[in-house]
């Protein structure tokens, strides 16, 4: 165990000596004088601390011999090898003849217990173990000194193979260990054949993914592994492919001269054969010979059941009509059935409000008309919270639709203080930002025609078209600050506007039935406006950028009028909601 702490950390000691030499302000004689004293106590491990502390300070023989003896009796082998090793390359002519020989023989006595050691590794990062103790990080030492005899060598990283073997070092020997991780596999492979060899096709869940024999690397899960060929089939298989193994599937075809079709009245139900589900509405395929057991089911239906034997060559084809449930008064019960019922409906929908081609603002259209250097535009985004109600008449549905509109926009305009544009080139100074908020809010309501169409049991699709009217109220806030160092400042707050518009809305959903009239519903929606000419602030004459900084001072800023919104105010979103009623 101590041979293989000083391998994990061979000099770890040593610097830590040197640093608090540093601190104490001791000298590397000092060190030396305190490891002699320790070395005639038997105190080997300060001894090592304080001569590899005076090594650190100011390289010597009698140190390093110092060091050596240390690792020596503290059984640390390898350690004291390499640091008579080093006293022999570095200090021999300094050593007197009677040290030199014990250096020497001590040297080959420790060579007899003790091998190198070189481990070559292919990837940097990898964790170098030995028996157990961590030797460091790739790369780790070209040549190291170890214990002779029997050691496990393991190299590990993230996403690789590990690397384990055993390994022995000979004395006085050299062992030189090469490492190549290899990245471990993603996926598993799957090996399908057919026990006699008979000419099938390969099923994964299903699909058809080539002729027997197959190989294929998969993704680690389960599969349901069948056979399919002409006049001949093979029961599936569940089977699990695991990451990085092989796993071998044997099919036994058998001979499929019988056949069954199955299909429902209106093409919605599902069809099990034998337990298994193998359709949605209709079903043909081959199958053995023997006794079959066909089930149809459908939410809100009575199930249907059949056992049948079939002989060779023989084709059955069964037509379903499936009855819906009724509870104790007659009523039907269960699912919604393929027509929407009449009768009064009703939901509502949160959503995004988004103007994609933008609100045609001042800054949107005309920045040249501003003097503006520039213009950065931000299309409005905001939010509907809306309801309608309506009576169906199925399929169509006529309601009221009403709602709650609001969205905001911050576009920015630049000055320059120069460069004004050709129409308006006396209001770019001075050199100021200004930024807009514009906050608009309102009502919408409309007529509305709305279609709506079941696509299975518990999913229904729905469209609805028409007109209406809405109000919006704008309201506008400009801060103006200058970007000349002078710190003026502005902000300009008109009179909010307002308008009403004829409009159109449009809305198109999908709803997931929750039970007999309840829906979850998803979709996006639409409305098209026209803003009005009150959509425009007034111009002002008498506004002033001022700052306090260094006395009053003020200068004139152009306020001219502002489109808030012009021309048609297009909205796009997406929603959710619940619908209620048939």
């Amino acid at each position: 165990m101590v041979a293989l702490v000083a391998i994990a950390a061979p000099r770890a000691a040593w610097a830590q000596a040197t640093a608090g030499t540093v601190a104490s302000g001791a000298t590397a004689r000092d060190h030396l004088k305190a490891g002699d004293k320790a070395a005639k106590a038997g105190d080997w491990a300060r001894a090592l601390e304080e001569y590899s502390a005076a090594n650190a300070l100011q390289p010597s023989a009698e140190a390093l011999q110092g060091v050596g003896d240390a690792q020596d009796k503290l059984g640390n082998t390898p350690r004291a090898y390499e640091a008579y090793d080093d006293l022999l390359k570095t200090y021999a002519r300094n050593l007197s003849q009677r040290t030199r020989s014990r250096i020497e023989k001590r040297l080959a006595e420790l060579a007899s217990v003790t091998g190198a050691l070189s481990i070559r590794v292919n990837e940097d990062g990898a964790t170098v173990q030995m028996d157990g103790a961590v030797l460091g990080m790739t790369p780790v030492r070209q040549l190291m000194r170890v214990t002779s005899g029997a050691h496990h060598l393991r190299v590990g990283k993230e996403g690789f193979t590990p690397f384990d073997q055993a390994i022995s070092v000979p004395p006085d020997g050299k062992v030189v260990v090469t490492v190549e991780l290899k990245q471990e596999a993603q996926t598993g492979k799957l090996v399908v054949r057919e026990k006699s060899g008979r000419a099938l096709r390969v099923l994964l869940d299903g699909v058809d993914v080539g002729a027997a024999p197959y190989t294929g690397d998969l993704a680690p899960k389960s599969y349901e592994v069948s056979g399919r060929g002409t006049g001949l089939m093979a029961p599936p298989k569940i089977v699990s492919v695991e990451k990085g193994k092989t796993l071998e599937v044997e099919l036994e075809a058998v001979v499929s001269t019988a056949r069954v079709e199955v299909h429902t009245s209106d093409n919605v139900g599902t069809i099990f054969l034998d337990g298994s589900k193998v359709g949605e509405g209709s079903f043909a395929g081959d199958v053995p010979p023997g006794e079959h057991r066909i089930r149809v089911e459908r939410a809100g239906y009575l199930s249907y059941e059949k056992t049948v034997t079939l002989a060779q060559q023989q084709v059955l084809a069964e037509s379903v009509t499936l009855q819906q449930q009724v509870d104790g008064l007659g009523a039907a019960s269960g699912a919604r059935g393929t027509r929407i019922r009449d009768g009064v409906y009703g939901g509502f929908q949160l959503g995004m409000a988004l103007m994609p081609w933008g609100a045609s603002t001042t800054m949107d259209r005309r920045c040249e008309t501003l003097g503006a250097t520039s213009c950065d535009t931000f299309n409005p985004k905001g939010a509907l919270a809306a309801g309608y109600v309506g009576y169906a008449l199925d399929p169509i549905g006529f309601e009221v639709f009403a709602g709650a509109l609001a969205d905001l926009a911050r576009p920015t305009v630049t000055f320059d203080g120069v460069h004004g544009s050709d129409i308006n080139p006396l209001v770019a100074a001075p050199a100021r930002d200004e930024e807009f908020t514009i906050f608009r809010a309102g009502g919408l309501g409309a007529a509305r025609v709305r279609g709506r169409f079941e696509l299975t049991p518990s999913l229904q699709a729905s469209a609805a078209l028409g007109v209406g009217f809405s109000w919006r109220k704008m309201w506008m806030r400009r801060s103006s600050t200058a970007t000349d160092g002078s710190g003026l400042q502005e902000e300009f707050i008109p009179d909010p506007k307002s308008y009403f518009s004829p409009g159109v809305s449009i809305d198109v959903s999908a709803g997931w039935m929750l039970g007999e009239t309840t829906a979850l519903t998803a979709g996006v929606w639409f409305w098209g406006e026209t803003a009005k000419e009150n959509a425009r602030t007034a111009a002002e004459t008498d506004r002033f950028m001022t700052s306090k900084a260094q006395g009053v001072m003020s200068k004139p800023i152009a306020t001219p009028a502002y489109d808030l919104a012009n021309g048609a105010q297009l909205y796009l979103g997406p929603y959710v909601g619940m619908q209620f009623g048939p």
